[in-house]
């Protein structure tokens, strides 16, 4: 799609009108929703022509409509369920942005051709869809409160969450920042804050001179935490057993198999310690929920709270942070 920005006059009418106007997903569904109408119907708008049949809602809107546009820039996050069109002020809000398109039509501020306008329509969309991803980047990763589930699924499933954002964001490393500032709180919880050395993700282990991602020193022990091992991280385990240290790599639980068959064509498979995240960090919870007479989900928020703290102290991007509720 194109990344070219609206003309600087445009672009400051869209500022003002998104500043006041457009404060959530709704909203942000409802603009995309009028500038894609836009292009494809041609400018100036029939505002009356944007309500359905029953009058109360603006017609065509719907989730399956912005997943498909968000689809075109290689967004597949769910932006509303309901795409906008049951909430409050949508039908206000849509006729209020198509009047806007219409006054900068008129003004030529758009185009004098069908073309050029098209092309402004386009630069418009985009500058929207930007939005809408600073709308995602400000959003936290969430852990479900349900004491019905298992830890180790609540602990899967915000992998799974920074897995997906990774996705959107090509070259990003959430899920491996996710995961190393997790077994990072998970320890510094079970062996205390003084103990552990939390680093920035992307904080390199040679340049710190670290054997891992964590050394626990008392005990010579290097944990690597990483989402996907390599034959160097197993070069670095090595290099850890030559200095007396013993080697954790710890991933999540699907990269076991490979993990280990990487440890054994190195020679190392009964040198290397392999350990699934996911029940880790469950096990530990659990144990220290019963050393402490304390319930799993006070246990668990324990550890999202220390998580948070290290983020916020380590990281510069807040939406790494976790929610539990």
């Amino acid at each position: 799609m194109s990344d070219a920005m609206p003309d600087p006059d445009v672009n400051e009418r869209l500022a003002q009108f998104c500043e006041t106007k457009v404060r959530g997903k709704g909203s942000l569904s409802v603009v995309l929703h009028i500038t894609r109408l836009a292009r494809e119907r041609g400018l100036p708008f029939d505002v009356t022509q944007l309500r359905t049949n029953h009058q109360g809602q603006v017609a065509g809107l719907g989730r399956d409509r912005v997943q498909r546009i968000l689809a075109e820039y290689g967004i597949e996050r769910e932006l509303a369920r309901e795409g906008g069109r049951t909430s409050r002020g949508s039908l206000g809000l849509a006729e209020e942005f198509a009047e806007l398109l219409n006054q900068l039509t008129s003004l030529g501020t758009l185009g004098n051709t069908a073309s050029e306008r098209q092309a402004s329509l386009a630069s418009i969309e985009n500058w929207l869809v930007q939005r809408v991803r600073e709308y995602f980047n400000a959003e936290h990763l969430r852990i479900s409160s349900d004491h019905s589930n298992t830890v180790s699924f609540l602990i899967a499933d915000v992998l799974a969450q920074a897995r997906q954002r990774q996705q959107e964001v090509p070259g990003s490393t959430v899920e491996g920042a996710v995961l190393q500032h997790l077994i990072g709180a998970k320890l510094a919880v079970r062996l205390g804050d003084d103990v552990i050395t939390h680093q920035a993700y992307s904080t390199a282990d040679v340049p710190t001179a670290r054997g891992g991602d964590f050394d626990i020193l008392p005990n010579a022990i290097s944990i690597h935490v990483t989402t996907s091992p390599t034959e160097r991280l197993i070069e670095k385990c090595k290099a850890n057993i030559e200095a007396g240290r013993r080697p954790i790599i710890i991933v999540p639980d699907q990269r076991i198999p490979a993990t280990e068959t990487l440890a054994e064509n190195a020679g190392l498979k009964n040198r290397i310690e392999v350990l699934g995240a996911e029940r880790f960090i469950s096990g530990n919870i659990t144990e220290l929920s019963i050393a402490n007479a304390r319930s799993i989900a006070d246990q668990v928020r324990e550890v999202i709270d220390m998580y948070n703290r290290i983020v916020t102290s380590r990281e510069s991007d807040p939406s790494l942070q976790i929610d539990y509720a």
